[in-house]
């Protein structure tokens, strides 16, 4: 298998550690990742390294990315690649994420639509709500249901003290209006208790970071909010490990990858309903909540806050199970077998 991205996070201007830009890297004996500098992403030098691999099938990991999926699909349609493409528009043709620059997106669907885009791939969606979104603008798109790939499910939650009146929260996600960090702030500094979060996530949006900081210094004196930037992806599963309870109150996900390594990790989580993980309540494995009703937030963080070391760990458990079910129930090798064939 074949990777090619950037060399930068987003608003990074540092090249990933870790990495030669420029040229292919061994990813662990499983896949080789060429991280692109600039100046080869452009047309010919994108051209150049599909025709010199000549790929059955490229997966396009993404919907509005002007040199990772408008180019290829350009390429496709004017016949100077001939690999079968796939597209996951991974969330983006949501209606909350469709609000975020409008415009563009709007404009880059027209463009699609008039190139025939419906004839060009085979899309994939992880959900069937996306199956929904993908058809509203391409009613004779071929879909393949395939879920999001999960990670590794943990034996049994790591064991991690809960006193009644303190809480541990994390928050995994981009500095960005969609996934809803200034929301928590809001909803936290009504409560009683000691509460500690910490926030993992780049600063996409260096405007709402401003505003996500300024709600941090209004917090009373009993809650703290430590900002701990991007980090690595072992990082973040040690530290999700670290705190009682995985908090995302997002404006729309296809899946989730935080909120399933949390669950698989034994912890549970509070989100809001626009994901695919439903009615965690009844299975006390966490809370999905309407974002119009910050009330019923506040008031499922009153109850994490008093949790009994015994209440968490029945809470823990379930959450677990939760992530062991969906990978017991999983049909996903045939799903993926039809979506590459």
């Amino acid at each position: 298998m074949f990777v090619f991205t950037g060399c930068y996070d987003i608003g990074s201007i540092e090249i990933l550690k870790g990495v030669e830009p420029g040229k292919w890297n061994n990813y662990n004996s499983k896949a080789q990742v060429f991280y692109a500098l600039p100046n080869q992403l452009h047309k010919k030098s994108i051209t150049d390294l599909i025709n010199e691999l000549a790929p059955d099938y490229i997966y396009l990991n993404s919907m509005f990315s002007l040199k990772f999926s408008l180019l290829p699909l350009w390429l496709k349609k004017s016949g100077r690649i001939q690999s079968s493409i796939i597209l996951a528009p991974r969330g983006m043709l949501k209606r909350s994420a469709l609000a975020f620059k409008p415009l563009k997106k709007k404009i880059f669907l027209l463009l699609t639509r008039i190139a025939g885009l419906e004839k060009l791939v085979t899309f994939q969606a992880t959900d069937a709500q996306e199956q929904i979104d993908i058809k509203r603008f391409f009613p004779k798109a071929t879909i393949v249901l395939a879920s999001n790939l999960p990670g590794i499910v943990a034996g049994q939650p790591m064991f991690i003290e809960k006193k009644s009146g303190k809480l541990s929260i994390i928050f995994v996600g981009r500095i960005h209006p969609i996934k809803n960090l200034a929301y928590l702030l809001t909803v936290i500094a009504g409560l009683q208790g000691e509460i500690n979060l910490s926030i993992i996530g780049a600063k996409e949006d260096p405007a709402y970071w401003e505003d996500c900081s300024r709600l941090v210094n209004k917090l009373p004196s009993t809650i703290s909010a430590n900002f701990l930037g991007e980090q690595t992806h072992d990082f973040i599963l040690s530290q999700i490990e670290k705190h009682h309870l995985f908090v995302l109150p997002t404006q729309g996900e296809n899946f989730g990858h935080a909120i399933f390594e949390a669950l698989a990790s034994g912890r549970p989580v509070m989100i809001s309903d626009q994901t695919p993980w439903r009615n965690l309540g009844e299975k006390k494995a966490g809370w999905d909540i309407p974002l119009d009703q910050p009330q019923k937030f506040e008031e499922a963080l009153h109850q994490a806050v008093h949790w009994n070391q015994e209440e968490f760990d029945e809470w823990s458990t379930a959450a677990l199970s939760v992530a062991k079910n969906l990978m017991e129930q999983s049909d996903l090798k045939s799903n993926y077998y039809k979506l590459f064939s």
